[in-house]
């Protein structure tokens, strides 16, 4: 056999391994419920995933959830107490079940429901986009308790709280305001530990990014402390103002 004929032996063998390669991965991920199932196993039967990375590079999330997830990473470097943002918790359950919500032919809506062996059990719900023909998690928000059942997870129905008074008032709270006639809607949201948590949110035509801090009125309303963009457009001189804001509830 000549040297050619190996050197395109080789070739073709290259060819099918990628091509069985690219087709294994497809089958996985162009089916949002397998990716969900998938991620959720990967996560779980990591001993710690946020300090061993497992979101970092992951072929099911998208690079905006990679981001809002590696910033909790960051803080629970520092703080051992920080919720799971995954998990929406302290502890991993003993089971989960993955059931269909609703799906289009971009966005799809997956619950996972987690369950401890002490009979407690709390509801997350996971949204997923299309990107090409692949399926990614786009998004992970905590949900409460089902049925009335406590949660180990104690802060589970502040932070759905937090979360239903930030999607509802964004376009008050955001600095910057929309474009075009467009309407701000919540893309991600995740809580970093320490009453602060991370937004991103688009118009349609402009995307931001915020940080913001927020506390819970002995009533149970929630009251935003400071709200601020992580990449602001730079204001005219005549703009720079030291304007003072009061924090905003939802009286």
């Amino acid at each position: 056999m000549t040297n050619q004929s190996k050197t395109i032996i080789f070739s073709v063998f290259v060819v099918i391994v990628l091509v069985l390669a690219f087709t294994a991965l497809r089958m996985v991920t162009d089916n949002p419920g397998r990716v969900v199932e998938n991620f959720y196993s990967q996560w779980i039967s990591s001993s710690n995933p946020l300090s061993d990375g497992v979101y970092k590079n992951n072929k099911y999330l998208s690079d905006n959830l990679i981001n809002v997830i590696a910033q909790t990473a960051a803080t629970s470097a520092e703080n051992a107490a920080a919720t799971d943002p995954v998990l929406c918790s302290l502890e991993k359950p003993s089971s989960y079940q993955v059931n269909w919500k609703e799906r289009n032919d971009d966005v799809a809506t997956y619950v996972v429901t987690e369950r401890w062996n002490a009979g407690n059990s709390i509801e997350t719900v996971v949204n997923l986009k299309r990107f090409g023909v692949l399926w990614k998690i786009n998004e992970i928000v905590c949900g409460a308790p089902v049925g009335g059942a406590p949660t180990i997870n104690e802060n589970a129905d502040i932070e759905s709280k937090v979360a239903a008074y930030i999607r509802e008032n964004i376009s008050s709270l955001s600095p910057e305001k929309e474009v075009l006639g467009g309407k701000y809607y919540v893309t991600q949201l995740a809580f970093i530990g320490d009453n602060k948590e991370a937004v991103s949110y688009e118009d349609g035509h402009i995307a931001q990014s915020a940080t913001f801090t927020y506390s819970i009125t002995e009533a149970g309303d929630v009251v935003i402390n400071s709200f601020v963009l992580d990449n602001p457009t730079p204001k005219a001189p005549q703009d720079n103002l030291n304007v003072e804001t009061q924090p905003q509830t939802n009286n």
